[in-house]
């Protein structure tokens, strides 16, 4: 098993092919029939996102009806390439690495119990066993992915899993809600002076969609410091639901950031999603900062001296729960 993983033909999530600009058609002006094949994703020109019934995957082609409701908006899209099915090869890099030690690191196919479909994760083998990787961001390369998205492409997940990515609320949700699991969390930082610092969580969960996907944490062990938590009063993230641009869900009322008073951390702060109290400490899906000023894209703000970050890793370990 130990060279299936490296093998192993990684299927893109439908929303890598937005970002290549030759893909990008703008659409202008009164009603206008267009067909594209492969994945589509719309936003309005304020960064707004439409509703749900407007972003779609159309394997085979789709018919995108542009009315005088919604003018003005970008249409991106590129072909899927369809792949053979594989098989689950374990239902977490955790079991994987148990059942073959010699496992090495790379893309697998998992299904987690309970989980209605297998999916693609990229395992992190090592000496202290298999973790499963839900995000991993660069901010400093110029291929630097997109994380201003809406709740249904944080929900599914986007980005390819190999590189920069998000595995998806919904596959996160089917690795720590396992029966007779435990989920671990490690929060592994790497600052622009290549100092290394760490997080951990040892008991990561979170809710049901219908609950937000609420943050669970457990007790916190590292040296990075306990972001999540902040000073322990409303920037605490424990226990909050996940915010999208389309889908506000923090704990703002308002929020107040120096002289900037907002309503929405993802809307109007970060233009990320995340799991935003009164916007809290921890933030590492933020946009790349465009002028100065602007928030910082990996925010991880504790007690110890802030780093200037410029990459994070996510990755989740499950044992036998005690």
């Amino acid at each position: 098993m130990s060279g299936r993983g490296s093998r192993l033909v990684e299927t893109p999530m439908a929303s890598e092919f937005l970002l290549d600009p030759s893909r990008r058609r703008r659409i202008q002006g009164q009603q206008e029939e267009h067909r594209f094949q492969g994945a589509q994703r719309w936003r309005g020109e304020g960064g707004a996102c439409l509703p749900t019934g407007l972003s779609t995957k159309c394997p085979s082609g789709c018919l995108v009806l542009v009315t005088p409701e919604f003018p003005g908006m970008w249409v991106e899209s590129g072909p899927l390439t369809p792949q053979a099915p594989h098989l689950p090869e374990g239902r977490d890099c955790s079991q994987i690495q148990v059942d073959n030690p010699s496992a090495s690191s790379g893309v697998y196919v998992i299904q987690p119990e309970g989980a209605h479909t297998p999916f693609q994760a990229f395992c992190d083998m090592r000496d202290d066993g298999g973790w499963t990787v839900i995000q991993r961001r660069e901010v400093d390369t110029e291929q630097s992915l997109d994380f201003e998205r809406c709740w249904q492409e944080y929900k599914k997940g986007f980005g390819a899993v190999r590189g920069n990515h998000w595995l998806g609320l919904e596959h996160i949700l089917d690795l720590t809600s396992q029966p007779g699991r435990r989920a671990e969390l490690v929060v592994d930082l790497k600052s622009v002076d290549n100092l290394t610092l760490q997080a951990r969580y040892d008991d990561f969960r979170v809710g049901t969609e219908d609950e937000l996907y609420r943050l669970h944490l457990g007790q916190y062990s590292g040296n990075a410091g306990d972001a999540f938590r902040g000073s322990g009063l409303k920037d605490n993230q424990e226990g909050s639901a996940f915010s999208t641009l389309d889908r506000d869900h923090d704990a703002c009322t308002p929020c107040v950031d120096g002289d900037h008073t907002f309503v929405s951390c993802s809307l109007k702060r970060s233009g990320a999603g995340w799991w935003y109290s009164n916007c809290g400490q921890a933030d590492l899906n933020g946009p790349r900062p465009q002028h100065e000023g602007d928030p910082v894209s990996l925010l991880w703000v504790t007690d110890s001296p802030r780093q200037a970050l410029r990459s994070s890793v996510l990755r989740v370990r499950t044992t036998s729960a005690p």
